[in-house]
């Protein structure tokens, strides 16, 4: 008979349109606070992410991270610990993607932006307090992991 597809363990947005193919995109995406706990948040011409991005082939959750952190933002980082994990369905007319995010809490190297950094353009780094993040952020997935941080930071 017909498999249903098992719900994974870990939360999830959005709505996958029935009749669609679906690609799932792992990604690892970076959570990074400043000295005043504010959260560095880009800003795109189509809205507000968190640092990070898709896997490429044979790629870790951390060296994928590491590598995305520096082209959108130019800066190192060092991972502290792993937040957590969430999906969203992302859906066109074509396909839908299944973004599934894994969140790592990480800090900022204290050494300067390197020159030779090249920045992808139009990415826009603000740090932000973590409730203006959760108004500014895009997508639920990620506003999710925002949300995570804020509950264990207020413990």
């Amino acid at each position: 008979g017909f498999m249903s597809p098992t719900r994974p363990d870990f939360p999830l947005f959005g709505e996958a349109p029935p009749g669609l193919p679906i690609q799932e995109r792992p990604g690892a995406y970076a959570l990074i606070l400043d000295e005043a706990s504010r959260l560095a948040v880009l800003q795109l011409p189509e809205g507000w992410y968190l640092p990070g991005g898709g896997l490429e082939a044979g790629e870790s959750l951390k060296n994928c991270l590491l590598r995305e952190v520096r082209e959108e933002t130019g800066q190192k980082v060092t991972i502290l610990w792993q937040l957590g994990k969430s999906g969203q369905y992302l859906a066109n007319s074509q396909r839908v993607l299944f973004k599934v995010g894994s969140f790592f809490v990480c800090e900022m190297q204290s050494s300067p932006i390197e020159s030779d950094a090249k920045i992808e353009a139009d990415h826009d780094l603000h740090w932000l307090p973590l409730q203006t993040a959760l108004t500014q952020l895009k997508h639920a997935y990620q506003i999710w992991a925002v949300q995570e941080l804020s509950r264990f930071l207020s413990e």
